[in-house]
């Protein structure tokens, strides 16, 4: 005799609980709320992807704040 698997229902407080847990583990690292989920495949390739984005941006940070710091003074010294 095989075991059925019965779905218990599940309220709508802990749905919306359970909604936003993935909602701020996705905040916090985009895929962690899909990980969260069971959505191994698509959490994995959002957390690679983020980790690109930022391997590519954080060594390129301080020029660009050093871009927005000087945005007048560059003008300024070329035009003398």
């Amino acid at each position: 005799m095989q075991q059925q698997h019965v779905p218990v229902p599940v309220g709508p407080n802990r749905e919306r609980q359970h909604r936003m847990t993935a909602a701020i583990c996705s905040i916090i690292l985009q895929g962690l709320g899909q990980l969260y989920n069971r959505q191994w495949i698509k959490g994995i390739c959002l957390l690679l992807l983020e980790g690109a984005g930022l391997a590519y941006l954080l060594p390129r940070l301080s020029q660009a704040v050093w871009g927005i710091w000087t945005l007048g003074k560059i003008h300024s010294v070329l035009s003398k």
